[in-house]
């Protein structure tokens, strides 16, 4: 806001993202704009998978769209990026496909991005070939391929590493029977590697084929150190046993006299004896997994709740005190109250109670504020209705002070008391107030004692009110009249500013700026490029005091091109209806 500092909540906006479902945020956001759509891909859940969400303008609101990569095979970590290049658009992630990768020893990948006609985003698949690999399918002549179980990687971490069930198809299946013929992991003393393969999944990179003496897994090479793995995890390459032309067979490294064999519908591993089910040609892939835009529904903006007038005009009595059975009371619309518990020397003349001299009638009272050991005293927490974006919440209330050394104090803890004392009370009714206002979930909170701001902050709930005293001395607050209103925060319907009839020169740029009259925030910029880099922005801000007002933009001559950006509050101005 140009006062040369960079703060929470004025400078930099904090966003949810809106309909997750019970998903949750959990890093790494990258920003992508593609036909005026503002795309924000991040890592969701844990382990991470990869999820976008869209807007209209960068700073939201954001909906949740689809998750778009399940939880990589080999990695607990995650996180996107999106570029184009040439035409096309990338995802770069990463996984941990190489020996002994993790989600800290990390692989980065890289595959196109694609988007239907709509702009969604079809989900990625995580390969092990990227944009340049070769994808093969191995088959017996019967026409059988060697393939593994179709499964999505979990969410648990203790369902890694990864051990998967080999089968075979009697077709393609995507990238299930989708392989990469790799450097071998292993070679023997003495032996050319060229005649030594390992073989991995495609679409669970860093998962191979494993011989485990009578059959085979899929799994990953976890263990730097594990040679007996490695040497599982590799093949030696022999024409096939059935004598056909262009036939491999692939003899078991770990298990010298076993080959890769299909039988009926398995993948395993045999002696050979039946040549035809262990010889097999090498082709190419032709299928990839079917991918799917399945859309998140809108999360609507949540209605306002009707208002709550609490008057405490209820019975007279104790309503919760210091006991060891204490549990917080709830029988007040409005509030919920609370007090330690002790096992011992109860104290409860220490309570909330409904007693006389209220403003008008009855009044809560808060007894005895704070007990010898800390935490245990009396709180009140204000209860917080939904705030839709656009709304105000207000909680209203008439406090007065039992004497002049009984103090209140607020925080945001049901369960310590530090926080702070609220000054300008006293033993006359004084009204309290706190707002909450809902801009785009920025959420700005204020405190009123009569007419006097005394806090500010960016909390989207009421404060905790906690009673103390020095000691236990039966010192009191007394609390009236609350009430809790939900309204449409005033000049949501202001009209919209814009700008246009835009006139742009070598040393100067103008333009009109409309409907802004008193509005603050507002910054015009003229970015001047050379073969499409950035060479400088001019820039200046400035104060409408009419609504329909001409702004100009000078800075020293060149015949760059050039571009305008007018923002207001971090957000672009729209253009004008008359403006192309």
């Amino acid at each position: 806001d140009g006062d040369g500092k960079i703060m929470m909540n004025v400078d930099v906006k904090e966003r949810s993202v809106k309909g997750m479902n019970g998903g949750v945020f959990t890093e790494a956001p990258w920003l992508y704009k593609r036909d005026g759509k503002y795309y924000l891909f991040y890592a969701m859940n844990w382990r991470e998978e990869m999820a976008y969400a869209m807007a209209d303008n960068p700073l939201g609101r954001y909906d949740f769209k689809q998750i778009i990569m399940p939880p990589t095979a080999t990695s607990n970590t995650n996180h996107p990026s999106v570029i184009d290049f040439n035409g096309k658009t990338y995802f770069i992630y990463h996984n941990g496909m190489l020996s002994h990768g993790s989600g800290f020893r990390r692989s980065v990948c890289i595959d196109e991005l694609k988007f239907d006609e709509n702009g969604y985003v079809y989900p990625v698949t995580e390969t092990s070939i990227g944009l340049s690999g070769t994808a093969s399918t191995i088959r017996t002549a019967a026409g059988k391929y060697v393939a593994h179980t179709a499964f999505t990687n979990s969410l648990s971490d203790a369902s890694y590493p990864i051990n998967a069930a080999m089968t075979a198809t009697s077709g393609e299946d995507g990238y299930n029977t989708a392989w990469e013929i790799t450097e071998p992991k292993y070679v023997p003393d003495g032996e050319d590697a060229k005649y030594y393969v390992s073989i991995q999944s495609v679409n669970k990179p860093g998962l191979y084929i494993k011989s485990n003496g009578t059959g085979v897994t899929l799994t990953q090479d976890a263990n730097a150190d594990d040679a007996a793995t490695k040497k599982a995890m590799t093949f030696k390459t022999l024409k096939g046993l059935d004598g056909g032309d262009g036939t491999v067979s692939f003899q078991s490294v770990s298990d010298a006299n076993k080959y890769l064999t299909i039988l009926n519908a398995s993948t395993m591993l045999s002696y050979g004896t039946t040549a035809e089910d262990c010889s097999f040609t090498v082709g190419s892939a032709t299928q990839k997994d079917a991918q799917t835009i399945d859309i998140a529904g809108i999360e609507p903006e949540p209605d306002p709740e009707p208002d709550i007038t609490q008057d405490f005009n209820v019975n007279t009595g104790t309503l919760i005190s210091l006991t060891n059975s204490a549990t917080p009371y709830t029988g007040l619309a409005g509030v919920t109250l609370y007090m330690g518990t002790r096992d011992n020397d109860f104290q409860p003349s220490q309570n909330f109670a409904i007693q006389t001299g209220g403003v008008s009638g009855n009044a809560l009272v808060m007894n005895a504020g704070k007990y010898n050991s800390a935490n245990r005293g009396p709180r009140m927490q204000i209860h917080t209705p939904a705030i839709p974006d656009g709304y105000t919440v207000t909680a209203q209330m008439q406090v007065k002070l039992g004497t002049a050394a009984s103090v209140l104090r607020y925080n945001d803890s049901t369960s310590t008391e530090t926080g702070t004392d609220i000054t300008g009370l006293s033993t006359d009714w004084t009204t309290v107030k706190i707002t909450i206002t809902n801009d785009n979930d920025v959420f700005t909170r204020k405190m009123y004692v009569g007419d006097t701001e005394i806090h500010s902050d960016y909390t989207s709930v009421f404060p905790v009110f906690w009673g103390t005293t020095a000691n236990n001395s039966g010192q009191s607050v007394y609390f009236d009249d609350l009430t809790i209103k939900t309204t449409a925060t005033s000049g949501e319907t202001d009209t919209e500013a814009s700008y246009g009839n835009i006139n742009i020169g070598n040393d100067k740029t103008t333009f009109t700026l409309k409907n802004a009259k008193g509005k603050t925030g507002i910054f015009a910029y003229v970015a001047s490029y050379e073969n499409g880099i950035l060479k400088s922005i001019a820039v200046k801000e400035i104060a409408p005091v009419s609504d329909n007002e001409e702004i100009s933009v000078t800075y020293a001559g060149n015949s760059y091109e050039k571009k305008l950006f007018v923002w207001q509050s971090m957000s672009p101005l729209k253009l004008s209806d008359d403006t192309e």
